[in-house]
Parts: C-alpha cells; sequence; structure tokens
C-alpha cells in the first residue's frame, strides 16, 4: 500500500465532523454543485488545520483567497485550479501548493475527494472570502 493509499484508508475512517464547535452546516456560495466538508484536525495553538473534502462533478468554487499557505491533496478525481494568471489541471493523484494571499477558484471536472491542509489552520475556511 502506498503512502496516499495509506491517507485515504485514514481519513475515510475519520467521523464527520460538521462544520466546528459551533454546530451550524457547512454552506458556500458556489457557482454550480455540491460540496461536503469536514473538519478533521485542528490542533490546539492553531498552526494547522486539516478538511476532507467530496466535491461533484462540474462544482465551481468562486474566487476567493487565504491567508494561510493552502496544500491539496486529491485522491480520487480530475479538477482545476484557476489563477489569474492561468491554470492548473491536477489529476489524482496529485497534490498542489497554494501561497497565502493567491486568488484562486477550482472547478471539479469529475467527483473529487481530497485532503485540504492549511498552515497556519484557516478559521474563514468555511466562509469562503472573495
Amino acid at each position: 500500500m502506498n503512502n496516499l493509499e495509506v491517507l485515504r484508508e485514514l481519513t475515510d475512517k475519520l467521523p464527520p465532523v460538521i462544520p466546528l464547535s459551533n454546530g451550524e452546516r457547512v454552506a458556500f456560495d458556489l457557482e454550480k454543485g455540491i460540496s461536503v466538508m469536514w473538519k478533521v484536525w485542528q490542533d490546539d495553538d492553531e498552526e494547522a488545520s486539516i478538511v476532507r473534502a467530496e466535491n461533484t462533478r462540474g462544482t465551481k468554487f468562486p474566487c476567493h483567497v487565504h491567508d494561510t499557505h493552502e496544500f491539496l491533496i486529491f485522491y480520487t478525481g480530475r479538477a482545476e485550479i484557476e489563477f489569474e494568471d492561468g491554470a492548473v489541471l491536477l489529476e489524482a493523484p496529485a497534490s498542489f501548493h497554494i501561497e497565502p494571499g493567491r486568488r484562486h477558484r477550482l472547478h471539479y471536472h469529475t467527483d473529487c475527494r481530497l485532503i485540504a491542509v492549511f498552515v497556519p489552520a484557516d478559521p474563514e475556511v468555511w466562509s469562503v472570502r472573495k
């Protein structure tokens, strides 16, 4: 079993925690499609957080930005990350790093399952800033 398969097996067994501690449902202003996200882990010092996501084919996130490093690890599917200066097509297994402050949008060409790691933790990941 390779590392990606181990990661997939471990995250598939994690119970969903939707959303954070306040019990509100996670909702995004998506252009199209469905995205379900679970906050998997965040350390007490908020140095990092991990989110598991499942997105349906055709799902489009609006252009947005985070103040943190965002590491995307795709273990199923194909998606495109669009930036102001171009785009990157990712097909699982794949990973990608988005620098803090870099505006981007995601378009899922197929059903996708992924892990997103935010360093430091991004408390606003649940309310995508445009």
